[in-house]
């Protein structure tokens, strides 16, 4: 799978403007995870809008901080995003929520200040009895979009490469080698093995993955399987670790490209239309803007998958905001 191009971590952000970007590293709690960073000119400095794809339990310090243009993009995150940054790249596209766009004020802004204007230069005062109620509803729709981006939703922004929707676990697979494969030669064969880990854990929380791609959770599957077997082989302690290593990150990536080569085609046919349909109700669920809808969308995701009785699909639960149930298990099993 090709990597996106590299974006240097200790480049100023004032470098960045414009640039879309999907920033991996691990959070103070060991999650590896990604968060993307939009730089845009600010008259205070440069405004970097975060959005952090995992549900973690530190939150960031600030959806979208000023900061000045010399501060790198590494120490950006870090500071404001709880996130110790290994790799960078620059996406295709990345879209926001509209509550959460950190481009609407800005828009918006010249859409009234013109309506302003065209109103005084035609002598029609009474266009401010919809331009002020329009202000009003300005201000509140940005006060929303920031709380939401402090509580950090999982849906403020979502890359899309190809007319599809790109998965967090898909992001991070996604980020350049420069920390992600070159720097393994400079981990010890424990640390690779824990980086593999940590990924296959951050797929199998993300419920869209798992119904989309489940064939990587599926040990009647040969690539899964033999990426089980390397998992039970693997002994930090053994003369051949190295090799051992090798084996863990070459059998995790077969059995990754294997499974999202096949996407939903690996369930029964009787199963596409209705694990199709779950996937549908559970992304509902996750960019729900209530909780009465989320809790609605997530009920008839994990009914429409019990009715599949699939062992390698996921359980669901409608008040989890995940709607994931079990605890995060980063090794297969």
């Amino acid at each position: 799978m090709e990597s996106w191009p590299r974006v240097d971590l200790d480049a100023p952000v004032g470098s960045l403007l414009g640039q879309k970007i999907a920033v991996g590293g691990v959070g103070p709690d060991g999650t590896a995870t990604v968060v993307y960073a939009q730089p845009m000119r600010h008259l205070r400095g440069v405004k970097v809008a975060l959005a952090d794809t995992s549900r973690r339990e530190v939150v960031a310090a600030a959806g979208s901080p000023v900061v000045p243009p010399t501060m790198t993009l590494g120490e950006v995150v870090l500071a404001h995003a709880d996130l110790q940054p290994t790799s960078a790249g620059q996406v295709p596209r990345l879209k926001w929520r509209w509550s959460a766009d950190p481009r609407l004020t800005f828009f918006w802004g010249l859409v009234i200040v013109a309506c302003l204007v065209v109103a005084v230069m035609l002598h029609q005062p009474s266009v401010a009895t919809w331009i002020l109620p329009a202000i009003g509803g300005l201000i509140s729709l940005r006060l929303r979009g920031r709380t939401e981006s402090e509580k950090k939703h999982i849906d403020n922004a979502h890359v899309y490469e190809a007319g599809r929707y790109v998965t967090p676990g898909e992001a991070w697979s996604r980020l350049p080698p420069s920390a992600v494969e070159q720097g393994s030669h400079a981990l010890t064969p424990a640390d690779r093995v824990t980086v593999v880990k940590e990924t296959y854990g951050s797929l199998k929380t993300d419920v869209l993955y798992r119904i989309e791609n489940s064939a990587l959770f599926d040990a009647a599957f040969a690539p899964t399987q033999r990426f089980e077997v390397a998992m039970i082989a693997w002994d930090p302690s053994a003369p051949d670790a190295a090799a051992l290593a090798a084996e863990v990150e070459a059998a995790f990536e077969a059995a990754r490209a294997a499974a999202e080569q096949l996407g939903f085609t690996h369930l029964p046919d009787t199963a596409l239309d209705t694990a199709r349909r779950a996937h549908g109700a559970a992304r509902t669920a996750l960019q729900a803007g209530t909780e009465a809808e989320r809790l609605a969308a997530g009920a008839k995701a994990a009914q429409l998958l019990r009715s599949l009785a699939l062992y390698y699909l996921p359980t669901l639960d409608p008040t989890t905001p995940a709607l994931i149930t079990t605890p995060r298990q980063i090794e297969p099993s």
